[in-house]
């Protein structure tokens, strides 16, 4: 089914929505349909209306991103507390993760303290199929009392037992106030 929508008349009528179009959705929980992207404070409610009828999904340009790989979009912002995004962002470019390579990505992140792998990734791409062994779960980070797990002070200590250790840290939970995370290490003989 092809949807036919004038853009250049949209983009005349609404010259501060900066509409952006991409040709469908791999965010985890939405259909996968066509989406517009826009300012959608600068256009009318029924002209927003009558795309949604349209069957377009009408989405905030600032809260998505669309993906360089196969220019669909996913969440760049939050919607909620425990939300985690299912893509990832670097180098100025995009990929769904549909669209990611795991493995790439895996040693992208190996002993950054300050980078770990969402959850959404990792329950598509298990690190343990990609080589990884669960070193530790159950690490806590945040507001309340006994949540003080440091990243960089793990990473410390698991490169003190052993200094060649390729660490990747997976993003298991987050909360308002609060985050969940894993240690893992990549086996030896997993290909280079």
């Amino acid at each position: 089914m092809t949807i036919k929508i004038d853009f250049d008349k949209l983009e005349k009528q609404f010259p501060k929505a900066y509409f952006d179009f991409a040709s469908g959705c791999v965010e985890p929980g939405y259909d996968d349909k066509p989406v517009i992207l826009a300012n959608w404070n600068h256009v009318s409610d029924k002209v927003f209306d009558n795309l949604e009828k349209k069957g377009f999904s009408c989405e905030w340009s600032d809260e998505w991103i669309t993906c360089d790989s196969c220019y669909k979009v996913f969440r760049s912002s939050p919607s909620s507390y425990s939300w985690q995004m299912s893509g990832i962002i670097r180098d100025g470019g995009a990929l769904c993760l549909e669209c990611l390579d795991p493995w790439e990505y895996y040693q992208f992140l190996e002993n950054n303290p300050k980078q770990a792998v969402t959850w959404p990734i990792a329950e598509k791409y298990s690190p343990t199929e990609y080589g990884y062994t669960l070193v530790q779960s159950d690490y806590e980070n945040g507001f309340h009392p006994g949540q003080n797990s440091d990243p960089k002070e793990i990473l410390s200590g698991a490169l003190k037992q052993n200094p060649n250790g390729k660490f990747l840290f997976v993003m298991d939970g987050q909360g308002q106030f609060d985050i969940e995370f894993s240690l893992y290490i990549r086996n030896n003989e997993s290909e280079e």
